[in-house]
């Protein structure tokens, strides 16, 4: 027995509306999530492709270089902002020691915490 279109549409429309209103409670609050039937696929995350890790090459702590604001403002955008690993190839254990040491260089006045300054001398007109 075939289906004519309009009575494979209804029956569609039919099974539609029976997988809505399926275990759901009048009066409650839904996510909007909750009332698609397919999600998408997650995205899976991003693998940072190895580079060398400069800290590793050069044998240097960043924690250790906190007083280097030189060094330190290599990671830092021009509105101040950390860098994150994906631009700046470091292993993750070096991010963190590297964000503790700005955060410690912006807490002693070392470094700018709302942009980024090129050099002492040019800040000071010499």
């Amino acid at each position: 027995m075939t289906l004519t279109p309009k009575q494979k549409a209804a029956a569609q429309a039919k099974q539609n509306s029976q997988r809505q209103t399926k275990g759901l409670i009048s009066g409650a609050t839904y996510h909007p999530d909750a009332l698609v039937d397919s999600r998408p696929r997650q995205q899976r995350p991003k693998t940072i492709t190895p580079s060398q890790d400069p800290f590793d090459a050069l044998g240097l702590d960043p924690l250790k270089e906190y007083k280097n604001f030189n060094l330190l403002s290599n990671f830092v955008s021009d509105i101040g902002k950390i860098l994150p690993r994906t631009q700046t190839g470091i292993t993750a254990k070096n991010q963190r020691k590297l964000a503790k040491a700005i955060k410690r260089a912006r807490a002693m006045g070392l470094m700018s915490s709302t942009g980024k300054v090129s050099s002492v001398g040019s800040y000071f007109g010499v």
